[in-house]
C-alpha cells in the first residue's frame, strides 16, 4: 500500500527502506489513513495500491486525500475492475467499477471525477481490466 506525495510512503517497512535507497529521498512509513496533511499538495499518486485498503475504508481513505489537496488538486488512482472484495494469494483486493465509485464519491465531501478509463493489463499473462480514475478536489 503506497502512499506517494512530497515525501513517499509505504505500510511496509521494507518499501520504505527499498524506496529510501533507491531515489535518495526519505520515505515515510505510514497508511493512508495516516495523511493527516492539509491543503498542502497539488496532487497525490495511488496506482494499483489503495485497492489494498478494505472497502469499509476507502471513505476515510479518499477524505484524506480530499483534505491534503489544495482546492482544484487532483488524485489519480487505479483499481482492477468489478465490485467489492476478495482475497488472491493472501492478499487483499478491493474491485471497483463506475458504478461502485460513484457511490463511493457520493460518501465523500469534496471530490469529483475529472475522468474514468478502462485499461487491459499490460503484462502479458494477465487478462485483468483495470479501471483509472482522476479525482479533482472541488473549490472551497
Amino acid at each position: 500500500m503506497a502512499v506517494s506525495f512530497e515525501v513517499p510512503g509505504d505500510t511496509s517497512q521494507k518499501m520504505v527502506h527499498a524506496t529510501t535507497e533507491l531515489t535518495g529521498q526519505k520515505a515515510l512509513r505510514m497508511a493512508f489513513q495516516d495523511i493527516g496533511y492539509a491543503e498542502e499538495f497539488d496532487g497525490t499518486w495511488a496506482c494499483a495500491s489503495v485497492l489494498h485498503s478494505p472497502l469499509m475504508e476507502l471513505p476515510d481513505v479518499f477524505g484524506q486525500f480530499a483534505q491534503a489537496l489544495r482546492p482544484s488538486g487532483v488524485v489519480y488512482a487505479s483499481f482492477k475492475e468489478g465490485q467489492g472484495e476478495r482475497n488472491q494469494n493472501g492478499r487483499l483486493f478491493t474491485d471497483m467499477d463506475r458504478s461502485s465509485m460513484d457511490e463511493l464519491l457520493a460518501s465523500i465531501s469534496g471530490l469529483e471525477i475529472v475522468e474514468l478509463w478502462y485499461t487491459d493489463d499490460p503484462r502479458p499473462d494477465r487478462s485483468d481490466k483495470w479501471l483509472n480514475v482522476l479525482l479533482q478536489r472541488r473549490a472551497s
